[in-house]
């Protein structure tokens, strides 16, 4: 029933829409949300002295969220349980902390698998499965998990703000990860946040959250899409891990400059990037793909002059 707040001095009864002079709040859906598959998680962490290898660091703790997948696996960022000694878990509304295993950590992609041998933690837990549709930009989108603040699990809402390409991971030793394909929404994603599904309105679940940047700029959260985990997990079932991510084996360079393209006869409304090494034993020179060529378009989509499709 929609919500009133005035009343009929006289009769005592409702007022209706047309009569009340304030505005009219319709009923609200109810949203059956699977707050049972989504996991609160336990870190206790120590972190390598690159340094001083001999010497054991300081021991930390942290949470984290996760959510169930099919055979029996939880699925939470890589950051969550990076470095962990300790991992436990505990389902929605319950007490009991289970201890878990990391079936296989991805640092490139963000991404982790768990599992739990206790029978008893399975018990009613439905799967989750992610929907391969990329949500539009402006899209309404909730995010569940257990962030700082309390201890039960939280909601917060927010739209989808751009889709871009970007590294998961900060540089080790210099060396910068290959961007992946990421979501940017607007949605409070606070520290224990790290790992939960992100959902449509329709509840339908479209990524998992990650990346929040606390203390240095607001309502800035990420999205890893369905894309990116699927490529994650089906190494995992298929190769026993996977601690890398595919990727065409080529690097390139963007071809703004006039002359760059004067060089290469790009006149328009030519466009593309020029390719600049290729990895003998990778996809792209299996396709034929060589030094000094054009990419020009990828899948049917223009290749712009500064790398955009």
């Amino acid at each position: 029933m929609a919500a009133r707040l005035l009343r009929s001095e006289s009769l005592g009864e409702p007022l209706s829409p047309e009569a009340s002079p304030v505005m009219y709040i319709p009923p609200v859906a109810q949203r059956e949300l699977p707050f049972a598959s989504v996991v609160k998680i336990f870190v206790i962490s120590s972190r390598p002295n690159y340094m001083l290898p001999w010497q054991i660091g300081e021991q930390q703790s942290c949470t984290g969220s996760g959510f169930v997948l099919e055979g029996r696996y939880m699925l939470t960022n890589a950051r969550v349980v990076n470095d962990a000694t300790t991992v436990r878990v505990r389902r929605h509304g319950g007490s009991d902390k289970f201890p878990a295993e990391i079936a296989c950590i991805n640092r490139v992609c963000d991404l982790a698998l768990l599992t739990c041998k206790a029978p008893e933690f399975w018990e009613g837990l439905s799967p989750l499965s992610i929907s391969p549709i990329i949500p539009e930009l402006y899209e309404s989108v909730m995010v569940i998990g257990y962030p700082m603040g309390g201890d039960s699990a939280c909601v917060t809402r927010g739209v989808v703000s751009r889709i871009t390409t970007m590294s998961y991971s900060q540089p080790k030793f210099g060396l910068a990860d290959p961007p992946l394909m990421a979501i940017q929404i607007d949605a409070a994603i606070n520290s224990g946040n790290s790992g939960g599904p992100v959902f449509r309105e329709n509840g339908q679940v479209v990524g998992v959250a990650f990346s929040g940047y606390a203390g240095v700029a607001d309502n800035i959260g990420y999205i890893i899409p369905k894309q990116i985990i699927d490529n994650f997990v089906m190494s995992v079932r298929t190769a026993g891990l996977c601690n890398v991510i595919c990727d065409l084996g080529l690097a390139f360079m963007l071809c703004e400059n006039t002359s760059l393209r004067a060089k290469h006869h790009m006149v328009p409304p030519l466009s593309g990037v020029l390719v600049t090494k290729v990895a003998p034993l990778g996809v792209g020179h299996e396709a034929g793909i060589r030094v000094d060529d054009i990419l020009l378009s990828v899948n049917g989509n223009k290749i712009s002059n500064d790398g955009t499709c």
